[in-house]
């Protein structure tokens, strides 16, 4: 869709630069031909590439079986693209294979249980509406042609209750 943009420098770098060298194997292929030469459980996972929704589901429906209990799945772009975004109500949040599902900017993770007790799956949907109201109370802030006093304010309320979110 928008051409190749090769990001392999830049991330290497960052593995180097956050220390992580010796547990991070980078591999350079398509997600169905790394998942399908992986043999090795997965602590985490972060989906991101194509954003059409059967390509996302292959990339889920590939990668989930290898992910450990207790390990975490992430999605990039799950706002504003269609296709994550369904994989994500449809597979996570409809599954009782996942608890703690949160939002940070445009990732959405998820932590992978065995099972689900009914509370987990109750407050997995509060927490993610809860969260995409966020998320829609900052879409607003920065589309809307308010008063800057309005704005402020607004983003800071926005700011708190992002603040008391992510620090629970």
């Amino acid at each position: 869709m928008f051409g190749i943009v090769w990001t392999f420098q830049e991330f290497q770098d960052n593995i180097k630069n956050a220390g992580l060298n010796d547990i991070v194997n980078p591999i350079i292929k398509t997600s169905e031909k790394a998942a399908t030469a992986f043999n090795e459980p997965v602590e985490l996972i972060f989906i991101d590439g194509a954003h059409e929704y059967d390509l996302v589901k292959l990339d889920y429906q590939l990668w989930f079986p290898k992910v450990i209990e207790g390990g975490i799945i992430a999605f990039h772009d799950s706002v504003g693209w269609p296709g994550p975004k369904k994989v994500i109500e449809e597979f996570i949040l409809k599954s009782g294979h996942f608890k703690n599902i949160s939002r940070i900017d445009s990732i959405t993770f998820a932590q992978k249980v065995e099972t689900n007790f009914l509370l987990h799956l109750i407050q997995n949907r509060c927490d993610f509406i809860y969260t995409s109201f966020l998320e829609h109370i900052a879409v607003l802030i920065i589309k809307l042609k308010l008063p800057s006093v309005i704005r402020v304010l607004l983003k800071s309320i926005y700011d708190t209750l992002k603040r008391l979110t992510y620090s629970k």
